[in-house]
């Protein structure tokens, strides 16, 4: 089934003309969506033969505070390799005959959690059935690869990007094309969760290669043993099978020391502990960021009706390493919230988009040359997007110059493109 929802009952006015009688249109709850239907049955021998049904799902069946379901169709579906959960908005033409089902429309897809599955499972139906969807990217539309559980790649599909479905069980084909822009999320890699700035993800699939290409530019922040903050970022241009990142940093570092930094920033400060910090370190933060925190964010978001919320943190590995080491950290004090990074997200309508990021890093200062007291000092930036008919406006402020009035703390950027 497309959807797990339960419909509820109904009643409607049945037409019959001829060889085939009419449906007229009628409204049914289908979970906490309100569901709107019509269409036309054609009859054989006295008995329907074959039918065309269009369904109109505009909102919520009922408004309800206490509902935290956004409004929309619950949908749970595996198109192809593709599988889908989350709540959808549009029309849908169904048009069933003896030897054939087909399913059409267009789709607004809202809150919904999108993974590749690229394993075939071969079922025996008794009618073939084909689907040609159009699939538009709302609010909360977020990508994993290569699974939910344990993403390496977790990102925020930007709003009005449409992806073209297509499934035959008849000839087994699949194909699914669209190019979706980034906004927002994260890249796990070498035990760190690297914020997404900018990117996209392109889709040309087939059932004999599925294979999408990420664009992406993301970004973490680490401090070396001067203590000096370095920006580290993570820069990849490939296929998903064959992700190859590269890295560069500012000011610039050479590839060894950046990937000391991101490999081992914390663990470093106790090589000599003689612990195995490392995989303490590890089981930690997968831990933490999967098993703690995904579920977290989404109570936020569903509670502050964000479009985007995220948590990168080392809490969870910052305390159990000031546990494990106890006095042997001396020197090397650490703070439970260094490396932690709050994003938060929200569309202003449809064309206007705010977020907003929040640093915390830790900076180690020595007191009368006695003891070192770990202080937090906090960043935050603020970005505006302005989709405007004939381009993106980008504004930017991240206040850290407060004696030139934070002038110097601002950014503007226009960014336009052409088809053809």
């Amino acid at each position: 089934a497309l959807s797990p929802s339960v419909t509820d009952k109904t009643s409607g006015l049945l037409v019959f003309r001829g060889k085939s009688f009419t449906l007229e249109p009628v409204s049914t709850k289908a979970g906490s969506a309100l569901v709107s239907a019509e269409g036309i049955f054609y009859i054989d021998h006295w008995l329907p033969n074959a039918f065309e049904l269009s369904f109109d799902v505009s909102g919520r069946a009922f408004d309800d505070p206490r509902l935290k379901t956004p409004p929309g169709l619950w949908i749970k579906y595996r198109f192809g390799p593709v599988l889908t959960d989350g709540f959808a908005r549009g029309r849908l033409d169904l048009h069933v005959s003896p030897q054939t089902i087909r399913l059409q429309g267009d789709i607004l897809l809202d809150s919904c959690r999108i993974a590749i599955d690229q394993s075939r499972t071969e079922e025996a139906v008794e009618i073939p059935i084909s689907v040609d969807l159009n699939l538009k990217t709302g609010k909360r539309v977020e990508f994993f690869w290569p699974s939910i559980n344990f993403p390496v790649i977790r990102t925020y599909a930007k709003q009005g990007h449409i992806m073209t479905v297509s499934t035959d069980q008849e000839t087994n084909s699949f194909s699914l094309s669209g190019k979706i822009d980034i906004r927002g999320g994260e890249i796990f890699y070498f035990d760190r969760s690297f914020y997404l700035k900018e990117g996209n993800i392109s889709f040309v699939e087939s059932y004999e290669e599925f294979d999408p290409r990420i664009k992406a530019l993301a970004e973490i922040r680490e401090r070396d043993e001067n203590n000096e903050e370095i920006k580290i970022y993570l820069q990849v241009d490939n296929r998903l099978s064959q992700f190859s990142p590269r890295f560069f940093s500012e000011p610039s570092r050479p590839d060894t020391e950046i990937l000391s930094l991101i490999g081992g920033s914390l663990a470093n400060r106790f090589q000599e502990s003689g612990f195995g910090v490392s995989a303490v370190y590890l089981t930690s933060d997968v831990v933490s960021q999967f098993g703690i925190l995904r579920p977290f964010e989404r109570a936020v978001r569903e509670v502050l009706k964000l479009d985007l919320f995220t948590i990168r943190t080392q809490l969870v590995q910052n305390v159990l390493i000031d546990k494990i080491l106890g006095e042997k950290t001396i020197g090397n004090v650490v703070n439970p919230l260094d490396n932690t990074t709050l994003s938060l997200g929200k569309y202003l309508g449809t064309d206007l988009f705010l977020e907003m990021v929040v640093r915390f890093q830790a900076a180690n200062v020595t007191e009368s040359g006695l003891y070192t007291e770990s202080r937090v000092q906090t960043e935050g930036e603020i970005n505006f997007e302005w989709a405007t008919p004939f381009f993106l406006l980008e504004w930017s402020f991240a206040p850290k110059h407060p004696e030139d009035l934070f002038l110097t703390d601002n950014s503007l950027g226009l960014r336009w493109s052409y088809s053809y």
